[in-house]
């Protein structure tokens, strides 16, 4: 019998508490080499939502830039005195100068924390009016000091208005050694309106060339953003939103296009609320995800698919696509699905479709070829049961049926009749499948749910059901969902809780608030 645990099978186990930082913090506390082992990952991202987000999170942040405060040399704190900035007690012989384990930089949570803890140790009414100050001096330190503690930075999150990223960049051009803390970035995350620093993705893209995540949302008019895309030589994901109050030039976004076609090395990729010509994607060779949220152009129409047609995305496992000012075309969608045959999670959303009767045909293109699919979302018409039936035996380890109406116009239809299409899956029973959610547009008979649900209860098999509330039922349906809840049918069920997708379509159509919103 082991009575002591390798070390190296010690690391390996607390990496897959990265994600639970209480996890590691109870670790720590076993023994001298667990405490060693554990504080380095729970402190490379001290941002973590579960760490500012607590039960306590005034305290935990003051504790948090205590800790940073304490370890700063004598010339950083008085720095910090000589702007009025009250410091917490000494902590004699710190055990551990934590900034040493950084390898994340969130800026807009270090600001939050820094704002808190000034707020919590001074006195607000004294340093009414200087609260900025105060946290660009503290900030400053904080940053200068974690660049010349930490080896090397993984990951910054920041928004671009925020002026802790001018500060930032302010070190690494006027610090050499700062500069190599951030050559092995691997993530990058910006959020907001391109005011500060508008050339930063160049300065980004001259000093870190191993990017493989880029998240740029919303993204604003610059060609710098191609220029970072270009450097990298192993970017594997990439999301780009587009907010509508910031117009994109075509040369900028020809330019993003153009670096983004030639990344042979992207895995995924997503598409937020930008025009996106879909040509580009033969040359992703090994993207495995695509995402095309609020996609589509108002003056370009069903040519928009055509390019699907002649493509094919042999490692693609996870297709997302909601249109909003273009047809959804459900034969082009067919065909594209033919050709990537390693499916394993598809949703088509639209308020249009050209072609609502070629559900039949998309249905049965899936069942012919996804046989790994886990997850559907997806138009139906209610006589496509034989297809239904197809995809259900086809798909043996599907999970999650999330099922739409397929109709021209998503608001402008007579409720279409969902029995048939219930009875199907009460016959067939996917043995894997633990969600399913009808979409507003159905109605269905009360009685048949019960006989579903029945079904599950002599299976012992427990289900997710989620329905929409403008669905017209021929019963009481809440006293027959109460008594298979009663007895233990149900993992969760709810009425209400998806009519994100309907109310995405609406705001689509009457607010443009639903740029600012993810229904991914």
């Amino acid at each position: 019998m082991f009575t002591k645990l390798d070390i190296d099978c010690l690391v390996i186990i607390l990496e897959f508490l990265q994600d639970s930082p209480s996890s590691l913090f109870s670790c720590a506390l076993v023994n001298r080499s667990w405490c060693k082992n554990s504080l380095p990952i729970l402190w490379r991202n001290p941002w973590h939502d579960s760490i500012i987000d607590s039960i306590d999170p005034i305290r935990r942040r003051r504790l948090l830039i205590s800790k940073f405060i304490a370890t700063l040399p004598t010339s950083s704190k008085s720095i910090l005195i000589k702007n009025k900035i009250i410091l917490p007690p000494p902590i004699i012989n710190p055990i551990f100068d934590y900034s040493v384990f950084i390898r994340y930089l969130n800026l807009d949570a270090l600001k939050l924390t820094i704002k808190s803890w000034i707020y919590d140790s001074n006195s607000p009414k004294e340093f009414h009016g200087v609260v900025c100050p105060q946290i660009t001096v503290v900030a400053r330190e904080l940053l200068h000091y974690f660049l010349k503690k930490s080896p090397s930075i993984h990951s910054i999150e920041a928004k671009y208005g925020n002026d802790l990223l001018e500060i930032l960049l302010d070190i690494i051009h006027s610090n050499p050694d700062s500069r190599t803390r951030i050559t092995d970035l691997k993530e990058l995350i910006c959020h907001g309106a391109l005011k500060v620093v508008p050339t930063f993705f160049s300065d980004i893209s001259r000093i870190s060339k191993g990017i493989q995540r880029l998240i740029i949302d919303p993204y604003q008019d610059t060609e710098h953003l191609a220029t970072l895309i270009k450097s990298q030589k192993n970017l594997k994901e990439i999301t780009i939103g587009h907010s509508y109050t910031s117009p994109i030039s075509t040369s900028s976004r020809e330019a993003v296009l153009s670096a983004l076609s030639n990344s042979r090395s992207i895995t995924l990729l997503k598409i937020k609320y930008m025009y996106f010509p879909l040509i580009h994607l033969a040359n992703l060779v090994n993207l495995e995800e695509l995402s095309l949220q609020g996609f589509g152009k108002r003056e370009v129409m069903n040519e928009i698919w055509e390019p699907l047609l002649n493509i094919s995305m042999l490692n693609l496992k996870k297709l997302f696509i909601s249109s909003l000012f273009t047809n959804a075309n459900l034969d082009i969608f067919s065909k594209f699905i033919q050709n990537s045959p390693k499916l394993q999670e598809l949703t088509i959303r639209s308020s249009r479709i050209s072609d609502p009767e070629n559900s039949k045909l998309l249905l049965s293109s899936i069942s012919q070829s996804c046989r790994n699919l886990v997850r559907f979302e997806g138009p139906i018409m209610d006589q496509n049961v034989n297809e239904l039936s197809q995809l259900l035996y086809s798909c043996p380890n599907l999970s999650f049926l999330y099922l739409h109406p397929s109709t021209e116009y998503y608001f402008m239809q007579d409720q279409m009749n969902f029995d048939d299409l219930l009875k199907e899956i009460t016959r067939i029973q996917p043995p894997h499948l633990d969600l399913l959610k009808i979409a507003r547009g159905w109605k269905f008979s009360g009685d048949l749910i019960g006989k579903f649900l029945e079904s599950r209860k002599l299976l012992g098999k427990q289900i997710c059901l989620y329905w929409s509330q403008s669905i017209s039922t021929t019963d009481s349906l809440d006293e027959i969902v109460k008594k298979y809840y009663d007895e233990g049918v149900f993992i969760h069920y709810n009425r209400n809780k998806y009519e994100d997708f309907d109310n995405y379509l609406n705001q689509s159509i009457s607010s443009k608030s639903f740029i600012k919103k993810n229904f991914s």
